[in-house]
Parts: C-alpha cells; structure tokens; sequence
C-alpha cells in the first residue's frame, strides 16, 4: 500500500512541476520564449478574395445546403453562402490554394451552373 500512494504522490508532483513549468515551453506565457524573435517575422497573411457567383439552378430548399457543402469541400474555402432568393452563392476563399475556376467546376459536380457576378474586392 506504500508503493502505491508513494507513486500517486510521485506523479502527481511530475504532473504540477510540469503544469507550472509550461511543459517544456520555457514557462514563458502563450508557449513563446520573449526573445525568440517572432515579432521579426514577416506578415505571413492568407491572400483572401472573395467572390459572387450567380446559380440560377436553384429551386429547392435544399439546393442551397447542396451547394455549400460542394463549395467548401474546395481546398482553400473559408467560408460559403447560398441563397435560393438571390439565387447567389458568395464564397471567401485562399487565392493561393484555389481561384474562380475551381469553385465553379465544385458548383457543377454538385449538378448545378455557375458564372462569375462579381467580385467584392475588385
């Protein structure tokens, strides 16, 4: 019985040092070290575009949730809008993983015909 709550207390004494320790993150806050010259990195932003395609296909209640779904299975989608009254879908996309084209070859394997409406950022 000894050994058993010497091993409780053994580990559960790991388990503190290591919570306050950070767990091998240098205890500094956030998991950074203060002078790991992060702050030096260049903007490293996504290169977002968005764009309106125009879907007269729809008619349904659920061609909408069809569509979203085709839209953001595209790699680099961030978001995906469909509407049946605007008969629109509006996506916000990574330019540098997929363009205009990708999303409306997604928009017809999921039966639909698309065109470019606009972009917003044009």
């Amino acid at each position: 019985m000894n050994r058993i709550s010497f091993l409780s207390a053994f580990f559960s004494m790991v388990i503190a040092v290591l919570l306050v320790t950070g767990c091998g993150n240098d205890g500094a806050a956030g998991g950074r070290k203060p002078d790991s010259g992060q702050a030096d990195m260049p903007n490293t932003e996504v290169p977002q575009r968005e764009v309106t395609l125009a879907v007269p296909d729809m008619n349904c209640p659920m061609c909408p949730i069809t569509l979203r779904k085709a839209l953001a299975g595209v790699d680099g989608v961030t978001s995906a809008e469909a509407s049946l009254d605007e008969k629109q879908a509006r996506v916000v996309f990574d330019s540098s993983k997929t363009g205009v084209d990708a999303l409306i070859a997604a928009v017809a394997e999921a039966g639909f015909t698309a065109t470019r409406s606009g972009d917003a950022d044009e």
